[in-house]
């Protein structure tokens, strides 16, 4: 069982919340007047008059000036060591020219022999059919070995050095689920690797230290407090999950944390009960992720049709599908009474994983564990129904469509939009629905999720009604999806989500009433105070 910390992560003072628009997210009531906490737990919701009688001499009474109180903000999907080493490394995001993208690269000066790391590069954002390759890195950089992912996480661009270290050369096959890329007029490397084929040269990079791993870790808890975040469920491992409790101990963390393991994992029943076993208020594992196809943006999501400007692709499923056994690895986990979590992309990919969970049995335990797809971008009508049947969360993330407005357009075609991020859709035929990041696929802003949701915009003019506004949500249904949702999506809506009595006291607070002002101001609104177990981790009041 994890330790209890040695240090007090909070004190039992009672504080008093009032003078503010209180939203509970709560089906009962949504509006209050006032809360009253003691130490990390809600012990009352009411009246300002009523509150009041649990003042005494050394109750905090905080005055919310008017200022919107919501539940603290859960984001269902993080790649939270992936974020806080993007923070270390150097950042090429909004890069979309070769001359910045070599300045950046210039800037950087390594020891002679060790690599060069990167992240963030969006391909997509070069113009003229002119995109990064080998030589615009070998121009720069030509003797150390260079790395830098793209914002997919399913693609990098390597230089020629990290080609030649990692034995990767005209003669080499492309792995099953990837693909080494080449230039198509002829047979030589471009350095662009994607899916599988980025672990050619990944493996050959020295791995971070335990301490740069915690550090990292750090770094990621500590950026996202300014967005009102108080849980995310991180995509992570056993040894993430081991540090995660270093930091709870000595009350380092920041953050509820429910951590998602791989599917390989699935077999080791000594590490299951271990790590089950060790679950606390702020740190839990429950859930195994697979991936059923890759990302829209590399052109490996796997749809029916093939892309329209790669005449002859359809995508890549995931290599548990090209194996043909995503069925049992889930008919294990339902058999352990867990929950399955799957990257699809593609309407085909969702398909399919809708086709296999319809034939797990027992096929109530993929409601009873709620199983989730994780992104879901893609979806035919004619299958929006079938997952409610089942029971299935659809776990989204909006900002993923301010990114993807325009590569729809060029990927897929206009006739292809029905079922593109088809938020009201999915809520209109009762699929629970879960918002999070992928950070640092696109940043955890949450406020910048909501209006992604409610607008269908990448930004406050880029469409006049919004980009396919008839699957645009409300303002509640998208604070819900950041909130009681992802609290269900964890099996933990009892425990926090809403602000009711008996739950934790994690709470943001924010400069506008989001449910009041017109949505072109959503991305205005800021976040005064992040509240945690009772305590104020971040405030920018």
């Amino acid at each position: 069982m994890i330790q209890k910390s040695t240090k007090n992560r909070n004190s039992d003072t009672t504080k008093i919340y009032m003078n503010g628009n209180i939203y509970t997210g709560g089906e009962k009531s949504k509006w209050l007047e006032a809360v009253v906490t003691k130490g990390n737990k809600i012990i009352f919701t009411g009246d300002k008059k009523s509150a009041l009688l649990y003042k005494k001499k050394n109750t905090n009474v905080v005055d919310l000036q008017g200022k919107l109180m919501l539940p603290g903000f859960i984001d269902s999907h993080m790649h939270l060591l992936n974020g806080g080493f993007q923070i270390l490394e150097a950042d090429f995001g909004g890069i979309k020219t070769k001359q910045k993208f070599q300045q950046k690269l210039a800037a950087l000066k390594p020891h002679r022999g060790e690599w060069i790391l990167g992240g963030n590069l969006d391909m997509n954002l070069f113009t003229d059919n002119i995109s990064p390759d080998k030589t615009w890195i070998d121009e720069i950089v030509a003797e150390d070995p260079v790395f830098i992912a793209c914002r997919d996480l399913h693609s990098c661009i390597v230089n020629s050095a990290a080609l030649n270290l990692s034995g990767i050369n005209e003669s080499i096959k492309n792995p099953e689920d990837g693909v080494i890329g080449k230039y198509s007029d002829r047979k030589e490397l471009n350095g662009i690797l994607l899916e599988s084929a980025e672990e050619l040269v990944k493996k050959q990079i020295p791995q971070p230290t335990k301490e740069e791993i915690r550090l990292a870790l750090k770094k990621g808890l500590e950026y996202i407090k300014q967005f009102g975040i108080t849980s995310v469920h991180d995509i992570g491992t056993p040894e993430l999950f081991d540090l995660y409790e270093i930091l709870n101990v000595n009350s380092e963390s920041t953050c509820r944390i429910n951590t998602i393991f791989p599917i390989e994992k699935i077999s080791d029943e000594k590490l299951l009960d271990n790590y089950i076993s060790r679950g606390s208020d702020f740190l839990k594992f429950g859930t195994f992720k697979v991936f059923a196809d890759g990302s829209l943006g590399s052109g490996t999501a796997w749809f029916f049709e093939e892309y329209t400007d790669q005449k002859s692709n359809f995508g890549l499923p995931g290599k548990s599908i090209m194996h043909g056994n995503l069925k049992s690895l889930l008919s294990l986990v339902s058999q352990k009474g867990l929950q399955a979590a799957v990257h699809a992309i593609g309407n085909r990919a969702v398909s399919e994983v809708i086709s296999i969970f319809e034939q797990i049995k027992p096929l109530k335990n993929i409601k009873k564990y709620r199983w989730r797809i994780e992104h879901l971008q893609h979806i035919r009508v004619e299958d929006i129904k079938r997952l409610n049947v089942l029971g299935v969360i659809a776990s989204m993330q909006p900002l993923h469509l301010t990114a993807d407005i325009t590569l729809c357009e060029r990927k897929l075609g206009k006739d292809r939009f029905a079922g593109s991020y088809a938020f009201r859709s999915l809520l209109d035929n009762d699929i629970k629905l879960c918002f999070g990041s992928d950070w640092n696929v696109v940043p955890p802003d949450v406020l910048k999720g909501i209006y992604a949701a409610v607008t269908r915009n990448a930004n406050k003019n880029i469409y006049k009604n919004g980009w396919m506004p008839e699957e645009k949500i409300s303002v509640e249904e998208a604070v819900k999806a950041y909130t009681i949702n992802g609290a269900y999506a964890s099996h933990e809506e009892s425990k926090k989500g809403s602000i009711e009595i008996g739950k934790a006291a994690d709470f943001v607070i924010l400069s506008d009433n989001i449910f009041a002002i017109p949505v072109e101001e959503l991305v205005d609104t800021n976040v005064l105070m992040t509240i945690l177990d009772g305590d104020v981790i971040y405030e920018n009041w």
